[in-house]
């Protein structure tokens, strides 16, 4: 995750959500992209609404096969 404040423009939020499969990305992603579209702007929605200002939301998803069964991708990740 990357947070930045700006001054004089919307404050920057990027995240990356990791899934296994190909197919799980597909399934995120919705024909057209427009299931995380929907995904993106509900929660663009409720971080503004909790911060009390305006927000860039960038969402991606990435494949990363085998990760849930890495320890070290875990930790980057946050897991332990």
């Amino acid at each position: 995750m990357e947070f930045k404040e700006r001054a004089n423009k919307k404050d920057f939020i990027g995240i990356h959500i990791i899934v296994e499969r190909d197919a799980h990305r597909g399934i995120l992603l919705g024909k057209g992209g427009t299931a995380l579209k929907k995904l993106a702007t509900a929660a663009r929605l409720d971080i503004e609404d909790f911060l009390q200002r305006p927000v860039y939301l960038d969402i991606s998803v990435k494949v990363v096969e085998g990760w849930r069964q890495d320890g070290t991708t875990l930790k980057k990740y946050g897991y332990t």
